[in-house]
């Protein structure tokens, strides 16, 4: 479903009754989803009419499928795939009783799969607890206060995403502030809601934020009462919370480069029906999000890299970031993206794969010449592609996996 009221109540109705909720992707494909319904044995889908297609395309695949129903918003058939069909009207109206369910703390929330940009989804698994710390944490960082004037934030980002959902939707109803709830990323929509609303926070990708500050209708009276503006996800935990770890295990004094590992009560409880994943993120007694970087002198953490992403070239390890931002600095380069391609001599070729701005005229071979210019040797890739789009998630991440099979 887009964001609408309909979903926040879905997934409130799903807390009260112990339920999991699974926000599923908007952009994913039938198969998609249906490895994501089998994978976590889902009961019953809430959907809305323009995406009952994917959905029942979806059910037609599903193994052994568990799912009994499907709820729909809007107008409703009698049956999806096979399945029975109920009107979202009907089942808000149908029973008005009070549900008296027992929920533990630690029984779990919500499960959200990963964007699989390296491996097969993997299901998250969070409790009650975890998201109840991490809306006070993001509350706080965010400056969401109840005792002054009261939040409005326009919700942007898709709720099938936990910075929409657990960092931004949830912290705002918490402290009693308003949601205002945007089905899609319009910037004409988006300033619509500084003119109608006293918006005190909103939270956007860069892109997002580009495209509304460019638009002419958008006044610094309207803008008057915004508080906090962020271009980045939810903050990053207290470095109390944080250390950087090497290979082995140990963990590193300020300024060493290895691991960002963290654990903290907000922590997800684990991977869905994957052991071997859990074995590996928990590791050493710290959960491993696969971040490498280090802490400085005054406790602040740096990010450098994915662990996954770093290239080894000629015995040497290279930060693709690092390479990317270097790039970057070229007026006819857009986008970039750093990979590691096998080479028989380095081990791995530092390679880039970039977006030119438009009418740019520059080669692949005159940017590879100037990138010479700008890092060490090492560093430098040895070949420079162009190509007309990289591939992205639904929250415009570059999907790295997809850019190494290019």
């Amino acid at each position: 479903m887009q964001n609408s009221w309909q979903v926040v109540v879905g997934f409130f109705a799903l807390a009260k009754l112990g339920v999991v909720a699974l926000p599923l992707n908007l952009l994913l494909s039938p198969s998609d989803v249906a490895y994501q319904l089998d994978d976590s044995g889902v009961q019953a889908v809430i959907t809305e009419t323009p995406f009952l297609p994917v959905i029942g395309a979806a059910l037609a695949e599903v193994d052994g499928a568990s799912v009994r129903e499907v709820i729909v918003v809007g107008e409703a058939p009698s049956e999806v795939a096979g399945l029975p069909a109920l009107s979202w009207d009907a089942v808000l109206s149908a029973d008005t009783s009070t549900v008296e369910t027992i929920v533990e703390d630690r029984d779990i929330l919500h499960c959200l799969y990963t964007s699989g940009t390296t491996s097969r989804p993997k299901g998250v698994v969070t409790s009650h607890v975890a998201v109840h710390v991490s809306n006070l944490s993001s509350a706080l960082g965010l400056g969401l206060r109840p005792d002054t004037d009261y939040p409005v934030q326009p919700i942007v980002l898709p709720l099938f995403h936990v910075t929409a959902l657990d960092a931004l939707l949830l912290p705002t109803l918490m402290v009693g502030g308003t949601a205002v709830l945007l089905r899609g990323f319009d910037p004409a929509a988006v300033v619509q809601t500084f003119v109608d609303h006293r918006v005190t926070h909103l939270t956007m990708l860069p892109m997002m934020w580009g495209a509304v500050i460019g638009q002419p209708a958008l006044t610094d009276e309207n803008t008057a009462h915004l508080i906090t503006g962020l271009y980045a996800m939810a903050p990053m935990p207290a470095p109390l919370l944080v250390a950087i770890m090497d290979a082995d295990g140990n963990l590193l004094p300020p300024n060493e480069i290895g691991e960002i590992v963290y654990r903290s009560p907000q922590l997800m409880t684990g991977y869905w029906n994957n052991a071997a994943a859990n074995t590996e993120a928990f590791a050493h007694g710290w959960f491993h999000g696969g971040d490498i970087g280090y802490l400085d002198d005054e406790g602040v953490v740096w990010f450098t890299d994915r662990a996954k992403d770093i290239i080894k070239t000629s015995g040497e390890n290279v930060s693709s970031v690092e390479v990317e931002r270097a790039l970057l600095g070229h007026p006819e380069i857009a986008e970039a993206a750093v990979v590691g391609r096998a080479h028989d001599h380095w081990g791995e070729a530092v390679t880039a794969v970039v977006v030119l701005v438009p009418d740019a005229t520059v080669t692949g071979e005159q940017l590879r010449d100037w990138a010479k210019e700008q890092l060490a040797g090492f560093k430098a890739p040895k070949q420079v592609l162009v190509v007309y789009a990289l591939p992205k998630t639904s929250t415009g991440k570059i999907q790295k996996n997809l850019v190494r099979t290019m």
